[in-house]
């Protein structure tokens, strides 16, 4: 599969162009028959949706053109290009019809049957097999406002894979999810391009575009746009001029039942957040600056201090607030460390942590099973004999 940009310039009538001059070739045949991942990355209002939609023919380019497999996009019959791409663009709250979520899969196959003809076996066949390959083939029968926004989301992925195209382009699929829903529909997508199909992904998340990504394309706000592989676009020079300004040190009093998922927040850009003070609920704190061994030893203190050094700097006692709250404060300090690389699978790393921890009375061998296989040679070692605190 290669798709290709050349020249595309955009702008609106009676209004500067949006972008200017992006150019670049996402040629998958060199992964291997792996598929493979084009990340285009850039700050809110910075063309990346209009520009997805201009290479789609969704728009029209003001300039230059988009190919795909070297044939202009304007000159596919619209059928036969929607056959070999599936498009899910941003979700927006509430609009969505209550169907259950396999009808809503099955219109994906309009492309495939015709704008007035019935679905038919094979159809529905291929439903439930891209429903199970999303992992919501439990839900068919479960309405659009019957679900939580990360199994939509999944949904509709699913219905962009009901075409069986070859070529699947997600406009911000994370957006608007938390954390945990956010990994959810991201390790889909990466055992999607394990199987052999290409994807091109919006974000705004350099994280997600550095974990997930075989070539970026990162569009600046009125710059000229940078592409390549992901390692040597990504930097932080790159960054800089991409979100503007310099890396920030980020302090506050942080709200206590979001404060995990701000730290989770401030891992996915930790190359432009050098030092982070704030006051949290204690517990929290505590669990933070907890060394390996302890009992608060969890998930954010491994993946926090794997990156950062973490102080517990001091108590806050409740009286100090009118009207007390409910819960003890503290306040910490976490200063970058010098790591700059984990020298692995950074997802995997977390992945692994999030398992492990979650299972804190098995071992590390019989929790991360589901993970890396029960005969990987690697957990015959007498580490994983051992739970996690134990470490």
């Amino acid at each position: 599969m290669i798709l290709e940009v050349c020249r595309g310039t955009y702008a609106w009538p009676g209004h500067p162009p949006v972008f200017k001059e992006v150019s670049f070739r996402f040629d998958t045949e060199a992964f291997g028959g792996r598929g493979g991942i084009l990340s285009i990355l850039g700050p809110n209002g910075a063309g990346k949706t209009t520009l997805l939609k201009t290479m789609l023919g969704l728009l029209p380019f003001t300039s230059g053109h988009s190919e795909l497999n070297g044939r202009r996009v304007a000159d596919w019959p619209a059928r036969e290009f929607w056959q070999r791409v599936g498009y899910v663009p941003q979700a927006k709250a509430g609009g969505f019809a209550p169907l259950t979520l396999a009808e809503l899969v099955v219109l994906g196959r309009s492309a495939r049957i015709g704008p007035f003809a019935v679905p038919g076996r094979r159809d529905w066949e291929t439903v439930d097999r891209v429903m199970e390959a999303v992992g919501i083939a439990h839900l068919r029968t479960r309405r659009t406002n019957e679900v939580s926004g990360g199994q939509l989301q999944l949904a509709m992925v699913a219905r962009a894979l009901a075409v069986e195209p070859e070529l699947l382009v997600l406009d911000e699929p994370e957006s608007n999810l938390d954390f945990r829903n956010q990994m959810l529909v991201l390790d889909v997508i990466e055992r999607l391009v394990d199987r052999g199909l290409s994807v091109v992904i919006n974000t705004h998340f350099p994280a997600h575009a550095t974990e997930l990504s075989d070539r970026v394309l990162l569009l600046p706000r009125g710059e000229a746009p940078i592409f390549g592989p992901t390692a040597e676009t990504i930097t932080e020079e790159n960054l800089t001029r991409l979100f503007g300004g310099r890396p920030f040190v980020l302090t506050g009093n942080y709200p206590y039942n979001i404060s995990s998922q701000i730290f989770f927040k401030m891992l996915d850009n930790k190359d432009l957040i050098p030092c982070c003070t704030g006051m949290i609920q204690k517990e929290v704190a505590e669990r933070m600056a907890a060394g390996p061994g302890s009992k608060t030893y969890g998930i954010l203190s491994v993946l926090v201090q794997a990156w950062y050094r973490v102080e517990y700097l001091f108590t806050v006692h409740e009286n100090v607030f009118n009207p007390p709250p409910k819960v003890k404060s503290a306040v910490i300090r976490m200063t970058r460390n010098d790591t700059q690389e984990l020298g692995c699978d950074e997802r995997l790393f977390k992945q692994v942590v999030k398992t492990t921890f979650n299972q804190r009375r098995k071992t590390l061998r019989n929790s991360i099973k589901p993970l890396i296989g029960k005969d990987c040679p690697l957990t015959q070692d007498a580490l994983f004999d051992r739970r996690p605190e134990q470490l």
